[in-house]
């Protein structure tokens, strides 16, 4: 994935492209039935037939391999979702997973968003768990997400202090989204079991140290980086003004102290969220 995909402060959702969950293997040539043979044992070997000439007990070997090696991705990239959900439930989604999900990409590192999508794809399983998981999987994500995102770095001015009527430039290795459940407190003993009335706006950036780091955002904070997302040319003064526009439809405008200003901007700079004012704007 790329940092120019457009990113909003919503309430997320994956899709992915739908399965032939029933491909036909007789026309095939004799290898590759043999390779999808294997494949459907490996995945579930209660409903499948042993491939010929390959022991039961190698089998075994393999499939433990396989699915130990999916697994591993899978905790890697959510501990927190793993130890919420308990060893035992844990194991048996992702073994769910392994033997239901139909992959569509080639690479291991985008195992966790594929995962991610099929619980998404299928209701009946997430009516089985805590409806604050798929959420708790996202923000998980997207440590990861952030942590791999390649883009190029603008020059920015070195200066300390942004200027508030010259552009400023957003770092592209920051993402923000927001959640139902408040997925940045759950752990093994902290499970909510109300969604609050409220939505969580997190923002996940990465430093220049490539430290990635989280933040929970104001809806006045998280509505200003989501005008300077969508609109890269703007300055932060004028940022302010279509924030507070854009605030309950423009009646209940948000005010903005010139003291509050500033700590905002001078937070989001430190945080390296934000980078600079851009330097070909400073004369």
């Amino acid at each position: 994935m790329t940092c120019k995909t457009k990113r909003k402060p919503m309430l997320w959702r994956l899709k992915m492209p739908k399965q032939d969950k029933h491909k036909n293997t007789h026309n095939m040539p004799q290898f590759q039935q043999m390779q999808y043979a294997f494949a459907a044992w490996i995945r579930k070997p209660d409903a499948a037939a042993t491939p010929q000439n390959i022991e039961r007990r190698r089998m075994n070997v393999y499939r433990e391999l396989f699915l130990s090696n999916v697994k591993g991705f899978l905790d890697n990239a959510f501990p927190v979702a793993a130890s919420a959900l308990g060893q035992e439930a844990w194991q048996a989604l992702t073994e769910t997973f392994f033997e239901k999900h139909l992959s569509t990409s080639p690479y291991f590192r985008e195992i966790p968003q594929e995962f991610m999508a099929w619980l998404m794809d299928n209701y009946d399983i997430q009516q089985t768990l805590p409806p604050w998981l798929p959420e708790l999987l996202h923000y998980e994500w997207l440590e990861l997400h952030v942590s791999t995102l390649d883009a190029d770095v603008p020059d920015v001015h070195t200066a300390a202090t942004i200027q508030t009527n010259k552009p400023i430039v957003l770092s592209p290795f920051f993402e923000m989204a927001a959640y139902r459940w408040p997925v940045h407190e759950i752990s093994a003993e902290n499970q909510p079991k109300d969604m609050p009335a409220i939505p969580t706006l997190l923002a996940v950036y990465r430093t220049r140290e490539h430290q990635v780091r989280f933040m929970k955002l104001e809806p006045k904070a998280a509505m200003l980086l989501e005008v300077l997302q969508t609109n890269p040319t703007l300055n932060p003064e004028q940022a302010a003004q279509q924030a507070a526009l854009k605030t309950q439809g423009g009646r209940h405008a948000m005010t903005f102290g010139m003291s509050e200003f500033s700590t905002l901007f001078s937070d989001l700079k430190a945080r390296d969220i934000l980078l600079g004012n851009a330097v070909e704007d400073i004369k």
